[in-house]
C-alpha cells in the first residue's frame, strides 16, 4: 500500500521538465524518495531502483523493478517488470514483463512478456509473448530492424531484415530474411524463405482485389460475359477485371514475394518470383504475375494472370497465360506458350503441346484431340 500511494504522485509529474544533473550513482524507492534527491537525474554508472526509478538519461548499469527513461539509455538494464526508455536504447535490456523503447534500439532484448521498439535498430529480441519494432525516418530513408525476433506468440516489424522465429505468427510490413511459424504474412515486399505449418501470406492490396475466393463467393459485381465467352469468363473470373473495387480498396499496387514459400496448407504472393511449395493437401496462388515454379503434391495451384515457369499438381493447376509447362490431372490456361500434360487438358489459344488423355484446345485448328495435340 504504502509503495501504491507513493507511485501515484510521481507518476503524475511525468510531464515534468527533469533537471539533467550527472551522477554516477542513483537509488531510488519512488521518486521523490531517490539519492541524489533532486528528480530524474543522468547517471552514468550505477542506478538502484527498490522497487521504481526515473531517470532523464542512463549510461551504465541499472537495476530494480521498474526502470524508467526519459531519455537514452546505453549499458544493461535489468527489470523486474519492466525497462521503459522514453528515447534510443542500446545494450543489454532484460525484464520480467516488458522491455520498451521509443526510438532506435539496438543490442540484446530478453523479456518474459514483450519487446516493443518504436524505431528500427539492430540485434536480437526474445520475448515469452511477441516482439515488436517500428522503422525510424533518417531524413532521407526509412531505417529498419536487422536481427533476430523469437516470440512466443507473434513477431511484428514495420521493415525487418533477418531472422523471425515464432510459434503462431510473424508479420511485417516489408522483410528481408527468414520467417518460421504457424503462419507467415508480409503486406508489402518480401526476400528470402518462409516456412509455415499453416500458411504464408504475402497479398497487398491487389491480392484482396484478385483473390478466387472474392469470384467464387460473388464478392463485388461485374459486366456480364457474352454468350460465348460464358465458359471463360467463369473459369477466369473475368468479372473482376470489370470491378476494381473490393473493401475500398481501388488501385494496384504489386507486392512482390522474392524467394521461398513452404507451407502444409496455403502459400499465397501477389507476384512471385521464386518457388511455392505446398506439402500434402495445401495450395499455392499467385494473383498477380508468377516467375518460378509451383509445387503442390495433393492440391492446387493457382496463377490468375502470367506465369512464366513450371506448375505442378496431382489435382489442378490453372494459369491465364503460361509460358512453361503444366503437369497435373487438370491442366486450365488461357494462353499456353509451352507443354501441358495430364488427364485433362484445356486452353483456349496453343502454341505448343498437350499430352493426356483429353486434349482441347478451343482456337487450335484441331479443338479436341485424345492422346496428344499441337498448335503452333
Amino acid at each position: 500500500m504504502l509503495v501504491a500511494a507513493l507511485l501515484v504522485p510521481a507518476l503524475g509529474r511525468a510531464d515534468e521538465p527533469p533537471r539533467y544533473r550527472y551522477s554516477p550513482l542513483h537509488v531510488s524507492l519512488v521518486p521523490p524518495l531517490s539519492f541524489p534527491e533532486e528528480e530524474a537525474p543522468r547517471v552514468i554508472g550505477l542506478s538502484l531502483n527498490l522497487p521504481y526509478g526515473r531517470l532523464s538519461g542512463l549510461y551504465g548499469i541499472e537495476a530494480g523493478l521498474i526502470n524508467r527513461e526519459d531519455g537514452d539509455a546505453a549499458g544493461v538494464q535489468v527489470g523486474g517488470v519492466a525497462n521503459w526508455v522514453g528515447r534510443d536504447a542500446w545494450g543489454i535490456q532484460i525484464a520480467g514483463g516488458m522491455n520498451r523503447a521509443a526510438g532506435l534500439c539496438g543490442g540484446i532484448c530478453l523479456a518474459g512478456g514483450v519487446n516493443w521498439h518504436s524505431g528500427g535498430g539492430g540485434g536480437i529480441q526474445v520475448a515469452g509473448l511477441f516482439n515488436g519494432s517500428g522503422a525510424t525516418w533518417t531524413g532521407q530513408r526509412f531505417v529498419g530492424f536487422a536481427g533476430i525476433q523469437i516470440g512466443g506468440i507473434a513477431n511484428f516489424a514495420d521493415i525487418f531484415y533477418g531472422l523471425q522465429v515464432n510459434l503462431i505468427n510473424n508479420t511485417a510490413n516489408n522483410m528481408m530474411g527468414l520467417q518460421i511459424a504457424m503462419t507467415n504474412f508480409v503486406a508489402d515486399h518480401f526476400a528470402g524463405i518462409q516456412i509455415g505449418l499453416g500458411g504464408n501470406i504475402n497479398a497487398g492490396e491487389s491480392g484482396l482485389k484478385r483473390s478466387p475466393l472474392r469470384s467464387s463467393f460473388g464478392f463485388g459485381s461485374g459486366e456480364a460475359a457474352t454468350a460465348t465467352d460464358d465458359f471463360f469468363s467463369t473459369l477466369f473470373h473475368e468479372p473482376l477485371l470489370a470491378d476494381p473495387t473490393i473493401m475500398g480498396f481501388r488501385t494496384y499496387l504489386p507486392r512482390k514475394t522474392q524467394g521461398l514459400q513452404v507451407a502444409l496448407i496455403l502459400n499465397w504472393a501477389d507476384v512471385l518470383q521464386g518457388v511455392q511449395l505446398a506439402l500434402f493437401l495445401g495450395s499455392n496462388f499467385v494473383v498477380s504475375q508468377l516467375e518460378g515454379v509451383q509445387i503442390s503434391p495433393l492440391g492446387i495451384n493457382y496463377a490468375y494472370f502470367d506465369a512464366t515457369g513450371m506448375q505442378i499438381a496431382l489435382a489442378y493447376n490453372e494459369a491465364r497465360t503460361l509460358k512453361g509447362i503444366q503437369v497435373g490431372l487438370v491442366n486450365v490456361c488461357r494462353t499456353l506458350y509451352g507443354v501441358q500434360v495430364g488427364l485433362v487438358n484445356v486452353c483456349r489459344t496453343l502454341h505448343g503441346f498437350q499430352i493426356g488423355v483429353v486434349n482441347v484446345a478451343y482456337e487450335n485448328w484441331l479443338p479436341f484431340m485424345i492422346g496428344m495435340n499441337a498448335g503452333f
